[in-house]
């Protein structure tokens, strides 16, 4: 559970006193799939950080005792660009005892043949930096899903995702009962996707 109370947080832009959240309060509920809602520029990547307890709060209490994941907007931040698929999932998988791992009886080659039914094995030992936006997006999803987090947040994580490699990731999460706390550009995708919005213009 993620729990505010009474949270402010802003910051100086240029002399000017730029405000996420003023006198804010909030909790969240398992298997909820919130969508934070707003205007470019309006921070919902700030909120979505302050969320995830990345930020030090100007006044007022965070509480969290859920294990979270979290997929930022620069996938390259992330994942490891200069190594294989299979390493960077078996880093997230094993904890990085062993990237070099053989994949032959791990779990996520089930999560590769879901998400690329086309791809042979060969597709494993590519190095991340070789795949197109999407398909780093599918492997970012999936790494984080093996670190077994209770909270994911996802920040334009669909941005650059094929509509059928969307459609899988959504209906993924949906049958799971994730929860998970997300922006995306694509509003008809967020309203599909989540089951409360929080529109950030509303308690700035």
């Amino acid at each position: 559970m993620i729990k505010l109370n009474d949270a402010s947080f802003s910051f100086n832009k240029y002399n000017k006193e730029i405000i996420i959240v003023k006198n804010f309060n909030f909790i969240s509920n398992k298997t909820e799939r919130l969508y934070i809602k707003g205007d470019n520029g309006s921070g919902k990547t700030t909120l979505l950080k302050i969320l995830a307890g990345f930020y030090k709060l100007n006044s007022g209490n965070y509480e969290c005792d859920s294990k979270i994941g979290f997929i930022p907007t620069k996938l390259d931040n992330f994942l490891m660009p200069w190594y294989s698929v299979k390493q960077n999932l078996n880093f997230f998988k094993f904890k990085a005892v062993d990237i070099n791992r053989d994949a032959s009886n791990t779990e996520y080659l089930n999560f590769i043949k879901y998400f690329f039914p086309n791809e042979d094995t060969s597709f494993l030992h590519r190095k991340v930096y070789e795949l197109s936006s999407g398909q780093k997006a599918v492997i970012s999803f999936i790494c984080s899903r093996l670190l077994t987090s209770e909270i994911y947040f996802f920040d334009e994580l669909l941005a650059n995702v094929s509509m059928s490699i969307s459609e899988k990731i959504i209906n993924y999460i949906v049958a799971e009962d994730m929860n998970i706390i997300f922006t995306v550009h694509c509003e008809e995708i967020g309203k599909q996707l989540c089951t409360k919005t929080l529109q950030i213009e509303d308690f700035q």
